[in-house]
């Protein structure tokens, strides 16, 4: 049995068909929610149109989208970084501190218009708007989508899908329709906070009831604040793992926070946000006090292996506080000190935008008004396969983690209410 495409996607298809062949705009943008079939729909636009996927350039700004988008059936998938950029490292000096510091120059690389006949850009609102000259530079037609319900864009003026014509798609696939991870993410961006209650791919739980167990078997736990992150981070190495170093160990879960463009594997780039784990043993006999070096491996294509990454230690061991200060002076006073790398069990839902991960916990926080509905449509569709969503205490964290069992409430999508 095929796809079955909803009158909207079968609509957006041939305005995409008549807008390749006949248009003379260059950019067509689309918004699709989750369960929307964004993805489903960029393949059936390629496919109408006869394009062979070696004609196609899909491109996104976050090294973890694009391997999400690799994932989603475009294997040469890249961050914009690489396929636009041929990237020159300088040296010079800080004129306080008189530290090298060490510069990145991005020359443009035009794309081959032979050969390339479309660009297709994922997550268009992480683009940011200075790339958008060097995106359409080529001339060839560029197809953007993303999801505008998920949260903005913190410091950058965004590329796409914040201004001029979006389409939007706000129908869910017959496909998605049986999933409790669409059906309360599409009462989170209505702004509504689901009961307590076992839904099957979804268990909402008060943070009372969270247990160890719980948090052995994620694959990550989404949280709003670093405050609440760095506790979580804190409490799985050394109540549950037992781990006394500060080193990471074989195995541990780290998160990437600052973009390096000049790193690159098979076109995946490290970049800020990408989460993975360390693929050897962090050798402390050659530990020198300013950097230490592991094997990254992103966690969502094992197959990508960043080898012998230079760590910043003092980064990697400071809270989130000074953390925040030294990337504020990031290399003006430091110099080359290392890639900024933190433990990732636990990170913040900006940090999680274009991962996924198949099971997990997303917490519930009080935080600014104007973006809760984002923040929490943002964390529950980060995992694919199961979510435990955890409400908050009150509108203060105050309370430290005290495992409890777990009373299960067993609601139906199709029974009783879940708002």
């Amino acid at each position: 049995m095929g796809i079955q495409f909803t009158d909207e996607q079968q609509r957006l298809i041939k305005e995409a068909v008549r807008w390749y062949k006949h248009s003379s705009e260059q950019v067509l943008q689309y918004s699709a929610p989750a369960g929307a079939g964004k993805s489903t729909v960029m393949h059936a636009i390629i496919n109408e149109l006869g394009l062979l996927p070696d004609e196609v350039a899909p491109m996104t700004y976050i090294g973890s989208a694009a391997i999400v988008m690799r994932l989603n059936g475009f294997h040469n998938a890249c961050t914009a970084h690489s396929w636009l950029y041929e990237i020159s490292e300088e040296a010079d000096k800080h004129p306080l501190t008189g530290k090298i510091i060490k510069k990145i120059r991005f020359i443009r690389r035009p794309l081959d218009k032979n050969k390339i006949k479309l660009i297709c850009v994922d997550e268009g609102g992480t683009i940011p708007y200075t790339m958008k000259k060097d995106i359409e530079a080529n001339g060839i037609k560029v197809l953007v989508c993303g999801d505008l319900d998920q949260l903005p864009p913190v410091l950058d003026k965004p590329a796409y899908l914040y201004t001029g014509k979006v389409h939007r798609l706000t129908k869910i696939m017959r496909q998605a329709k049986f999933s409790s991870i669409i059906e309360i993410s599409n009462l989170l961006r209505n702004g509504h906070t689901p009961k307590i209650g076992d839904y099957g791919d979804v268990l909402v739980i008060p943070r009372s009831n969270l247990v160890n167990e719980m948090i052995m078997t994620s694959d990550s736990i989404i949280c709003g604040t670093n405050r609440t992150r760095e506790y979580f981070n804190n409490y799985i190495r050394s109540d549950l793992f037992g781990f006394k170093t500060k080193l990471p160990q074989y195995g541990e879960k780290l998160v990437c926070r600052k973009n390096n463009w000049h790193i690159e594997v098979d076109g995946i780039n490290l970049a800020n946000g990408l989460s993975g784990r360390v693929s050897s043993p962090t050798s402390i006999s050659k530990f020198d006090g300013v950097k230490f070096k592991i094997n990254f491996v992103p966690d969502l294509f094992p197959d990508i292996v960043f080898e012998d990454i230079e760590c910043d230690y003092q980064y990697f061991i400071a809270d989130f506080k000074t953390r925040r200060q030294m990337k504020n002076m990031m290399n003006m006073a430091y110099g080359d000190t290392g890639e900024k790398f933190e433990y990732g069990y636990s990170i913040t839902t900006h940090m999680s935008q274009g991962n996924q991960y198949k099971n997990g916990i997303y917490i519930q926080e009080y935080l600014n008004p104007e973006i809760q509905r984002n923040l929490n449509y943002t964390g529950l569709t980060r995992f694919r396969n199961k979510c435990i969503y955890v409400l908050p205490f009150s509108r203060t964290f105050g309370r430290g983690f005290t495992p409890k069992p777990v009373k299960k409430s067993v609601v139906s999508i199709d029974g009783k209410p879940i708002i």
